[in-house]
């Protein structure tokens, strides 16, 4: 006979009460995106996948947003890039699903737990969602459009809803959906590799780094560390000899009518012994566009004010505090013409 205290057995139960919700609470949305795939299959099947669309893996505990990275030079509409089968890179078109259920094969090395939901009592963990991909979507059906890719020289099948992508782990890929994306009117979509972060944040179309223009102090590309400060300095010289006006200011509701923000952080992890930043543009309805060295740029994927700043999902890589520029911006469109 096992002898429980009354204030044990209360817990056990209360635990035991919470276990059963949790169960019934993934049971229901798992019931809720079985439906919404199966229902929505017949109307969507031959949609056409674009940047942002939703993804769902039936062994993931969380959805994301896919990534078309670099245009294709398809578009549904204005500014939505259309994806092919062989967007599948995993941190570049699709990103980790937070926690996965299957266990890790025999064999292979073990996945580090993550925390994927909890409440004031108890955490629920899993093994962290590490994709391991096939080399391109799976067809369900013949392909209506081909797409020429620039980069591999062919032409590729476009990507549509009812198509689906494996997982080594198990897991098998669905596009959820496919939302009709309506981007701000001052949101500049560049696709070119030789733009990258802060040549996009200044209206400058060209690979730079912050000293590259006015030869302060060194260019930060040539294996160079430095400070927050000292690249705060880089900004404001080269910004001197493009003649754009700028001004730090402490918040970005300090830009005036005539100029617009740019925020600004670096990472103390140092990668090949250099300093790594990053520069990310508020756009007129508070959002915030960026560009991620050769990538294309995109909307709405970071908060400027935010402590951390991604190169990855959740990694926090940019971790130093924002400076905010606030940027002229006819000055911005002059030096466009002349650089």
């Amino acid at each position: 006979m096992k002898i429980m205290f009354q204030s044990e057995s209360m817990f056990q139960g209360f635990r035991d009460e919470d276990k059963v919700s949790q169960e019934k609470k993934e049971k229901a949305e798992e019931m809720m995106l079985k439906h919404r795939l199966f229902f929505g299959h017949f109307q969507k099947e031959d949609q056409y996948v674009t940047s942002g669309s939703v993804l769902w893996c039936d062994g993931g505990s969380h959805m994301m947003a896919f990534d078309v990275g670099m245009s294709h030079g398809v578009e549904r509409g204005e500014k939505e890039s259309l994806g092919v089968c062989e967007d599948c890179e995993v941190n570049y078109n699709i990103y980790s699903f937070g926690g996965c259920k299957y266990p890790t094969p025999e064999g292979c090395p073990g996945r580090r737990l993550v925390v994927v939901d909890g409440t004031s009592s108890r955490v629920r963990e899993m093994d962290r969602c590490t994709p391991l991909l096939d080399k391109s979507w799976q067809k369900t059906k013949k392909a209506n459009l081909r797409i020429w890719d620039f980069r591999k020289k062919r032409f590729c099948d476009a990507l549509t809803t009812g198509d689906y992508l494996t997982c080594f782990y198990g897991g098998r890929i669905s596009v959820l959906e496919v939302p009709h994306v309506v981007y701000p009117e001052d949101y500049r979509r560049e696709n070119s590799e030789n733009i990258n972060c802060y040549g996009y944040a200044f209206g400058i179309d060209r690979l730079l780094a912050p000293g590259t223009m006015a030869f302060f102090g060194g260019n930060i590309l040539q294996n160079e560390t430095a400070s927050l400060k000292e690249l705060t300095e880089y900004v404001s010289n080269d910004m001197e000899n493009l003649s754009i006006s700028i001004r730090i200011i402490n918040d970005p509701s300090e830009c005036g009518e005539d100029e617009y923000v740019v925020a600004m952080k670096s990472s103390t992890k140092l990668i090949n012994g250099t300093t790594d930043y990053h520069f990310a543009v508020q756009l007129s309805d508070g959002t915030w566009e960026d560009k991620q060295g050769a990538c294309a740029s995109r909307w709405n994927c970071l908060d400027g004010t935010d402590d951390t700043w991604d190169m990855y999902e959740g990694d926090g890589y940019y971790n130093t505090e924002s400076v905010y520029f606030a940027v002229n911006k006819k000055d911005v469109e002059k030096a466009r013409e002349i650089y």
